[in-house]
C-alpha cells in the first residue's frame, strides 16, 4: 500500500493522526512541537503547538475517513486569534 493510500483511507483515529502530524513536522525542521492533547482530549481547536523560524504556529490535524469536499474542509476551520 502506498503513503497516499494509507492517508487517504485513514482509519487509525486522531490520536494517531495528531501523533504522526508532530513526528513529521519535528522531522521537517519546526522546534518545541507541543501535542495539545495526545490521549484526545479538549485541546481548544489546537492540536499542536510549534515554533517555526522563531514563530509560534498553531497546527490542526484532520484525517477524514470520507473525502470531504474543500468547502466541507474550510467551513471546519477556526481561526484563533
Amino acid at each position: 500500500m502506498t503513503t497516499e493510500i494509507e492517508l487517504r483511507d485513514w482509519r487509525c483515529g486522531p490520536i494517531v493522526a495528531e501523533r504522526l502530524a508532530a513526528d513529521l513536522l519535528q522531522l521537517d525542521g519546526y522546534t518545541e512541537v507541543d501535542p495539545q492533547a495526545t490521549l484526545d482530549g479538549p485541546d481548544g481547536k489546537k492540536d499542536i503547538l510549534v515554533r517555526y523560524r522563531g514563530q509560534l504556529m498553531v497546527v490542526a490535524v484532520y484525517f477524514p475517513p470520507t473525502q470531504p469536499s474543500f468547502a466541507e474542509i474550510k467551513a471546519s476551520i477556526t481561526m484563533i486569534e
